[in-house]
C-alpha cells in the first residue's frame, strides 16, 4: 500500500476512528486509480522472481499464499530479497494478476495479510500455473503519500464530480469536464511526474511491386 491507515489520517488530518472504515475501503482504490492514471506500477525493477513454477492459494482462515515449488538448492522468494511488509504485483497469471500485501516470507511462500489484518485487502484465486508468472515488488516513492492523501480526502468528501449545473424546468444539465479519472484535474497534475507514455505500436506497411 501507497500508506497505512495511521498515515492516511495523520496526512489528512483525521483522529475519530468513526471513519477508520471507510478510509480502509478507499485505500486500495486509490492506489489502483493512481497506477492506472500514471500507466506506472512502480515495480522495483532488482526485487522480482519469474518461475513457471508458482502456484497460488486462498485460504478462508488464514492468508493467502503465492507459492514457489523449487529444489533444496534453488533460490526462492528469501533470496530474491523479498520481505515481510512490502507490496508485490503479480503479472501473468491467469486470475490472480493484482496488488497484494506481504505477512510473511519463506523461500518457498509468500503469506499475505488476511482481511482480520488488512481489510478490503485483495485476495487470492486458487490455481495451479502452467505459465511463467511474474513476482515484483512495488515501490512507491515517499512523495507520492501526500498527493494520495489528497485523493482520499477528496473521496471522503462526497463529491458530484460529474454534474456541474442542472435545471429543473425544462431539465438540462452541464457536465463537468474539470475532472481526470474521478479527480480534480488540478489535484492529478500532482501525479504526472510519475506517468509513463503509453506507446501506441502501428502497423508499418510496405508496398510490394508486382512484375
Amino acid at each position: 500500500m501507497i500508506f497505512t491507515l495511521d498515515e492516511a489520517k495523520a496526512l489528512i488530518n483525521v483522529t475519530a476512528l468513526t471513519q477508520d472504515d471507510q478510509i480502509q475501503r478507499l485505500m486500495p482504490v486509490i492506489e489502483s486509480d493512481i497506477q492506472e492514471y500514471c500507466n506506472n506500477s512502480f515495480i522495483n525493477k532488482r526485487v522480482y522472481l519469474m518461475s513457471g513454477e508458482i502456484s497460488f492459494t486462498h485460504n478462508s482462515t488464514s492468508g493467502d499464499t503465492i507459492n514457489l515449488d523449487i529444489g533444496a538448492n534453488e533460490d526462492g522468494f528469501v533470496e530474491a530479497q523479498f520481505k515481510a511488509g512490502q507490496t508485490v504485483r503479480v503479472m501473468g497469471s491467469y486470475n490472480n494478476d493484482n496488488i497484494f500485501e506481504i505477512e510473511s516470507v519463506s523461500s518457498t511462500a509468500l503469506t499475505l495479510y488476511d482481511l482480520a489484518q488488512k481489510p478490503y485487502t485483495n485476495q487470492l484465486v486458487t490455481e495451479d500455473e502452467d505459465v511463467f508468472v511474474y513476482v515484483g515488488k512495488v515501490e512507491y516513492p515517499n512523495a507520492l503519500k501526500n498527493v494520495a492523501a489528497q485523493m482520499l480526502n477528496y473521496k471522503l468528501s462526497s463529491h458530484d464530480y460529474g454534474v456541474h449545473s442542472e435545471t429543473v424546468s425544462r431539465y438540462s444539465v452541464t457536465y463537468n469536464t474539470d475532472y481526470a479519472g474521478g479527480y480534480p484535474k488540478g489535484l492529478m497534475s500532482a501525479l504526472n511526474k510519475w506517468r509513463v507514455p503509453v506507446i501506441v505500436w502501428s502497423a508499418i506497411i510496405i508496398p510490394t511491386c508486382s512484375r
